[in-house]
């Protein structure tokens, strides 16, 4: 539930996602998440599923992440009709510090938010091989599949230093 934290934990292999985050106010900091077939870690509201919402003031950082097939940190919205929502969806969330080796690209990928702080983030070693076949179009990766990071409908974007700036 909200005020949530997961720490210092190691998730992996994984036939899906290493975390699945349904809360606000959270906390994701500290842990290595290893051979996922879908994210790593990912927050979004499942409309087709009538799970959760959306997520508020969550602070992800200080992870490592290696061989996520899909984006290793997704932050994203759909409506109920499958379009990418608005900005707004999610609110206050920071990615920072992470390190993201030997994954798909984009290696983050956030939509749907307002106010998103990105810092420091260590992308490195790509392998687009590992993306499943029914992942191959989202995240704008047939319109450039080396892109690190991608943005949808994202408001008032602060970037640091680092990779993500």
């Amino acid at each position: 539930g909200n005020g949530f934290r997961v720490e210092d934990c190691i998730i992996g292999p994984n036939r899906a996602r290493g975390m699945l985050l349904k809360a606000s106010d959270g906390v994701v900091t500290g842990n290595i998440v290893r051979d996922t077939w879908l994210s790593a870690i990912m927050l979004a509201p499942e409309y087709d599923w009538l799970e959760a919402g959306s997520g508020r003031n969550i602070f992800i950082a200080q992870n490592t992440i290696e061989r996520s097939h899909d984006v290793a940190i997704s932050v994203y919205a759909r409506g109920g009709d499958g379009a990418i929502a608005p900005a707004g969806a999610h609110d206050g969330i920071m990615i920072g510090d992470n390190h993201i080796m030997d994954s798909s690209m984009p290696a983050i990928a956030v939509t749907s938010t307002y106010d998103l702080f990105l810092f420091r983030n260590n992308i490195t070693g790509t392998n687009n091989d590992l993306v499943p076949s029914w992942k191959r179009g989202e995240f704008g990766r047939q319109e450039d599949p080396d892109r690190q990071i991608y943005l949808e409908n994202v408001a008032n974007v602060t970037a640091g230093l680092g990779r993500t700036a």
